[in-house]
C-alpha cells in the first residue's frame, strides 16, 4: 500500500522540479514535510515524469533488502563467524516484522531511514574495532596508510549518518549516540583523533547546508 502522508512528499518533489520551490502551494512558503532527503530522492525520477507510485515501490524493496543484507553483515562482525547460519537471525526477525515490511513499501523514506544508520554504525564501528585491534603498523608509510583508510571510513560513515539525519529529525540523537564510543576513546586517550573528527565533520558537512 501507499500511505497518503508520501503522496505530500510527491506534490513537494512535483512543485520542485516545475520551478516553484519547496512548497506544497504554489506562492505558500511552508515547510510541510520532515524528509527532506526523500524528497529530493523522489525528484529525479518526477522530473523524468516517472509515475512515483511504481518508483516508490521499487526503491523501497531495493532499500529494504539492503537493510536486510546490511543487519547480517553486522551480526556476523559482531558474532565472529557464520555459525549455524546465526547471522541472519536478527535480518531473518527483521524481515518478519509487519511494520517494516508495511513501511518499507509504503511510500515513505521509512526504508531509507532503517538503512542509513545501521550502516554508518556499522562502517563506523567496525573501522574502529579494526583499529584497535592492529595497533600500531610496523612501518611509517603502513601507519599513514591505516590513518588514512580510517579516516576516510570515519567521514563516510559521517556523511551516511548526516544523510540519515536530513531523512528524518530524530536520527540527529542517534548520530551522536551512534558515535558515543569515539566519545569513550577521546576521554580515555585524552585527545581527540583526526579520525574521529571527520565523523562529526561528515555529519556537519550535510546537515548544516541542509538546515540553512
Amino acid at each position: 500500500f501507499i500511505k497518503d502522508d508520501a503522496y505530500i512528499s510527491f506534490r513537494y518533489a512535483h512543485n520542485l522540479v516545475t520551478g516553484h520551490g519547496l512548497v506544497f502551494n504554489t506562492g505558500d512558503r511552508l515547510e510541510g514535510f520532515t524528509n527532506f532527503l526523500w524528497v529530493l530522492v523522489l525528484a529525479p525520477f518526477e522530473a523524468l515524469g516517472w509515475d512515483l507510485f511504481q518508483v516508490c515501490e521499487v526503491l523501497g524493496t531495493i532499500l529494504g533488502t539492503a537493510c536486510l543484507v546490511t543487519t547480517a553483515r553486522m551480526t556476523e562482525w559482531i558474532n565472529g563467524d557464520r555459525k549455524g547460519w546465526s547471522h541472519l537471525w536478527g535480518a531473518a526477525w527483521l524481515a518478519m516484522s509487519a511494520s517494516f515490511v508495511l513501511w518499507a513499501k509504503s511510500g515513505l523514506e521509512q526504508p531509507l531511514v532503517s538503512l542509513l544508520p545501521i550502516a554508518a554504525a556499522f562502517l563506523l564501528w567496525r573501522s574502529r574495532a579494526t583499529t584497535k585491534k592492529v595497533g600500531e603498523p610496523r612501518s611509517s608509510v603502513d601507519h599513514a596508510a591505516a590513518e588514512l583508510r580510517t579516516c576516510r571510513q570515519y567521514l563516510y560513515a559521517g556523511l551516511m549518518m548526516g544523510a540519515g539525519c536530513m531523512t528524518r529529525p530524530e536520527l540527529h540523537l542517534l548520530a551522536i549516540l551512534v558515535g558515543l564510543p569515539l566519545v569513550v576513546d577521546a576521554v580515555r586517550a585524552r585527545t581527540i583523533t583526526r579520525a574521529q573528527w571527520l565523523y562529526v565533520a561528515g555529519i556537519l558537512a550535510v546537515t548544516v547546508p541542509g538546515h540553512s
